[in-house]
């Protein structure tokens, strides 16, 4: 579990699960001089971080131990059912209950591959108040921004 800002506000606090290191690495250059970026990698950590109440919105990407993280996403939505979920996922046409529960777990679901921009826009549709003018001096794509699936 990491930390990348040095400034702690209950009203912009963003928790970001990733597994995938890129992921994580570019939304949080992006994002962190705005707000305070909690990342966690493995479920066990997303778990620990379920009371923490200054959290206002969570990023998961859902690519592995999926059923885990549904089940660990339920008990987020029931503990703080206010707090906006955005989801990257890839479609699986073999589990559409996977795609039920994750629908209905949601604010915002993301199919892979997704660009950096989709994810701001999500960011910024759930975040009351976030100006379209961070969105605008974020640094040009390139290959630190690639978050395709699969994109490195």
């Amino acid at each position: 579990m990491k930390h990348t800002s040095d400034t702690y506000h209950q009203h912009d606090t963003i928790l970001i699960h990733s597994a995938d290191p890129d992921l994580t690495k570019s939304l949080s250059i992006v994002l962190q001089d705005q707000f305070t970026i909690l990342t966690t990698e493995t479920v066990a950590e997303l778990s620990l971080l379920r009371e923490n109440s200054t959290i206002s919105l969570i990023v998961v990407d859902l690519e592995k131990a999926i059923p885990e993280l549904l089940d660990e996403l339920e008990r987020w939505r029931q503990a703080a059912p206010s707090v906006p979920l955005v989801v990257l996922y890839a479609f699986r046409v073999t589990k559409p209950n996977w795609e039920i529960s994750i629908r209905t777990l949601t604010s915002h679901l993301l199919y892979k591959p997704v660009q950096i921009e989709q994810i701001l826009d999500a960011i910024a549709d759930s975040i009351p108040g976030w100006s379209v003018s961070i969105r605008r001096s974020m640094p040009k794509p390139n290959k630190h921004f690639r978050l395709a699936y699969g994109g490195r």
